[in-house]
């Protein structure tokens, strides 16, 4: 302990430099929002510190979510009910909400 407040002090060691460079990394892998935030929660990171470091970056969320359907179920919408919950299972795990998608075709 007394080790971590020596670099804090020394401006070594940044909880916020931390949750910066963990977010852009994990978005940069096409992880949602709800997830990044729930494993900086994991990693002892304080909500303040989420909350600020998400309203300072500027990642276009819903591109993000587009660029992960298309990588993972291509251009197609879904053909049925059961393939949008899927779909939509897929998404919610990767940490995306519930965000209007394409319907489905009869």
């Amino acid at each position: 302990d007394h080790e971590i407040e020596r670099l804090c002090d020394e401006h070594l060691q940044s909880d916020e430099r931390f949750a910066e460079i963990y977010l852009h990394s994990r978005a940069q892998r096409l992880y949602g929002p709800l997830r990044i935030k729930a494993e900086l929660r994991e990693r002892g990171i304080a909500d303040t510190i989420i909350a600020k470091i998400f309203n300072q970056v500027a990642i276009d969320w819903y591109a993000n979510r587009q660029k992960l359907e298309l990588n993972k179920f291509g251009d197609k919408p879904p053909i049925d009910l059961k393939e949008k919950a899927k779909r939509m299972r897929f998404l919610q795990y990767r940490g995306f909400g519930a965000i209007a998608s394409e319907s489905v075709e009869a």
